[in-house]
């Protein structure tokens, strides 16, 4: 039993590391681009490979999950820190001492899959415009 638990145990232990250094596939980058914001998305396609490549581990390394928002939910409300929006998170914590932010909250459970797009689509135009910036130096 303990020799099933470490083969299962260094399973995911070589998937995660695989799913965060692992290079992408053509499926993976053209949905991966696909949702990305459309002035990003101009931007990458026009981006030789090198710099495309660069962009997408960069971006499947910080993008954020959605499942984990969902765990973070009825966790003290943490999906808007996870998400890099400290300002709502205190906001909501404030207004729940009222009785608003339990509201508020509920709803947020349905609005989650755009939180963490709206997350999401930030960290790209950071990554573009960093690298833009970091091409800009090497000229």
């Amino acid at each position: 039993m303990n020799d099933l638990f470490v083969i299962i145990v260094f399973g995911l232990i070589c998937f995660a590391i695989y799913k965060a250094f692992g290079s992408l596939n053509t499926k993976d980058e053209i949905k991966t681009v696909d949702k990305l914001p459309a002035s990003v998305q101009n931007l990458v396609k026009k981006m030789d490979p090198s710099d495309k490549n660069a962009f997408l581990l960069e971006f499947n390394q910080r993008k954020k999950s959605t499942f984990f928002s969902y765990i973070l939910w009825p966790l003290g409300a943490l999906y808007y820190a996870y998400n890099k929006r400290i300002g709502l998170q205190f906001v909501l914590w404030l207004t729940a001492l009222v009785g608003i932010g339990i509201i508020w909250w509920i709803i947020d459970l349905f609005r989650m899959p755009w939180i963490v797009d709206a997350a999401n689509d930030q960290i790209a135009r950071e990554i573009a415009q960093t690298l833009s910036l970091g091409k800009s130096f090497e000229n």
